[in-house]
C-alpha cells in the first residue's frame, strides 16, 4: 500500500509541476486541466487498491467468524484427545462440559475446582485452548495504512475507532454485517 501512496503522490506532484509548464504556455486552464488529469490517475489507482484490500478483509473475517464457530462446536473429548489430555475426558463430561465452546471460558480455578489438581497440566488445557482459538480466527489484523499489527483502540464520546502505534493515523476495521 506505501508503494501505490509513493507513486500516487509522485504523479500528483508532477502534475502539478507539469501543469506549472503548461501555465506559462497555454495559462491558468491549463494548469488546471494537468492537474485534474494527475488527480484522476491518482483516484484510478489507490480507490480500487483499498476496496479490493476492504473486500479481503472482509472474507477473511467471515471465513474467521466460521472457523471460529466450527471449534466451538467440537466434541471436547476429540478435542483433549487429540491434545494429550484424554485421562481428564471423565472429569469434564461429568461437569457436563462437552464442546470446546464451553471450555473456552474456563480459567485455572475453574479447572481446579473441577478436579484437575496438576498446575502444569491446567496450564497447558489453558494454552492450547487459547492458540487453538487464535489459530481459528485467522491472521491478525492490520493497519490499513501501513500494515502493521500494533495498535490500540481508542474510544472518544462513546465512539470508538482504532489508532495505530507506528503511523499514528486512526482507522476503523470493515463492518462485517
Amino acid at each position: 500500500m506505501k508503494k501505490f501512496m509513493y507513486f500516487s503522490f509522485l504523479v500528483l506532484v508532477s502534475s502539478f509541476f507539469t501543469g506549472c509548464v503548461a501555465a506559462i504556455g497555454a495559462g491558468i486552464i491549463g494548469y488546471f486541466a494537468i492537474l485534474c488529469i494527475g488527480i484522476i490517475i491518482v483516484l484510478a489507482i489507490v480507490i480500487p487498491i483499498v476496496l479490493i484490500r476492504q473486500k479481503k478483509d472482509k472474507e477473511r473475517f467471515e471465513q474467521a467468524k466460521i472457523n471460529v464457530a466450527k471449534l466451538k462446536e467440537t466434541p471436547l473429548n476429540e478435542f483433549l484427545k487429540q491434545n494429550g489430555f484424554e485421562q481428564y475426558s471423565n472429569i469434564f463430561k461429568e461437569n457436563k462440559i462437552e464442546t470446546v465452546g464451553n471450555a473456552l471460558d474456563l480459567t485455572d480455578a475453574d479447572l481446579l475446582n473441577i478436579g484437575i489438581s496438576t498446575l502444569t497440566d491446567r496450564k497447558k488445557i489453558l494454552s492450547v485452548l487459547a492458540e487453538t482459538l487464535t489459530s481459528a480466527e485467522g491472521p491478525k489484523k492490520r493497519c490499513p495504512h501501513c500494515g502493521s499489527t500494533n495498535f490500540q483502540f481508542v474510544s472518544v464520546g462513546g465512539t470508538g475507532s482504532n489508532k495505530c502505534n507506528d503511523c499514528q493515523r486512526p482507522f476503523t476495521f470493515p463492518k462485517l454485517s
